[in-house]
């Protein structure tokens, strides 16, 4: 009898042991999974704190720009970040210099590359999530003094590719998401919301169409801070009237998709609508829906 207790008791403990060994291979497989998903991402938060007082270079542009622009300075002051507001104009030395996040290293703009040009030998340069493409010849030129943050998986793919210092590369979403709503409703009807500018396509532009960020901006070099903060508002609002958003400017969507509107967001001229949709969009904003136009 005292035998059969033992045996049953050695059996027990067997069974413990191996499901505690299969426990810790799934948990060890879940942790390198997670660790394979989040390896190219960076916490920028964390990030931004832990490089200590910078001059923050805002990216000048239109109305998205200032929604990108207007996250940024939510997060700075929300973080309590020691920075200034500096120049794209001006040439610095010995600074850690934080460049604003957009869209304008794809070959069709040149402030951005400008003022790195201008300023990467002397200084700390942090590029804040972009979309890239088309610029070979600057990221060739750039040393370990410069990080980049890409906002989409194209865009980090391509200068993993290009840029010597793949260490220095990282994923993080548009800083236009930091922006949070809290009063926002229903709306009625459809607003029509196209691009007319450079980087217009050739779908047929509705009648009645509002291209709102060339419309409404009121400081195109973002370094006003309380009229950044007035063009976002005033996009914000426009948008909040309407039930049903049509649009290819990725900041509309962003801006619809963060009012809970459904938006129909249809491709732009080359990957940026898609990418960003499928990074930062796709599986957090379900009223948002991908329009293919190819």
């Amino acid at each position: 009898m005292v035998r059969i207790i033992v045996l049953l008791i050695i059996l027990l403990i067997v069974i413990i042991i191996l499901s505690l060994k299969e426990s810790l291979n799934s948990m060890n497989s879940m942790n390198s999974m997670n660790s394979m998903d989040s390896m190219d991402s960076m916490d920028i938060s964390n990030f931004l704190i832990s490089i200590g007082d910078f001059i923050y270079i805002p990216n000048p542009g239109n109305g998205g720009d200032a929604l990108i622009a207007s996250g940024t300075y939510i997060l700075f002051d929300y973080l309590r970040l020691n920075y200034e507001i500096g120049d794209i104009n001006k040439k610095y030395y010995n600074k850690t210099l934080v460049y604003g996040g957009g869209g304008n290293l794809v070959g069709i703009y040149n402030e951005c590359e400008n003022f790195i040009i201008k300023n990467k030998d002397n200084n700390k340069i942090i590029i804040l999530p972009h979309t890239i493409k088309d610029c070979d010849k600057l990221l060739h030129s750039l040393g370990n003094n410069i990080i980049i943050f890409c906002r989409e998986r194209p865009s980090y793919n391509y200068v993993l590719k290009t840029f010597k210092y793949k260490k220095n590369v990282f994923l993080s979403k548009d800083m236009a998401f930091y922006i949070q709503i809290n009063n926002y409703n229903k709306g009625e009807g459809i607003g029509n919301f196209f691009r007319t500018d450079i980087e217009k396509t050739n779908i047929n532009i509705p009648v009645g169409n509002i291209d709102l960020p060339e419309k409404i901006n009121y400081d195109p070099s973002m370094r006003d801070k309380n009229l950044v903060f007035k063009t976002a508002n005033e996009i914000f609002n426009t948008l909040n009237k309407y039930e049903i958003i049509n649009t290819n400017r990725l900041h509309i969507c962003i801006a619809g998709s963060i009012l809970n509107k459904k938006v129909n967001f249809y491709e732009n001229n080359y990957f940026k609508n898609k990418a960003v949709y499928d990074y930062s969009i796709k599986n957090t904003y379900k009223n948002t829906k991908l329009i293919k136009t190819n």
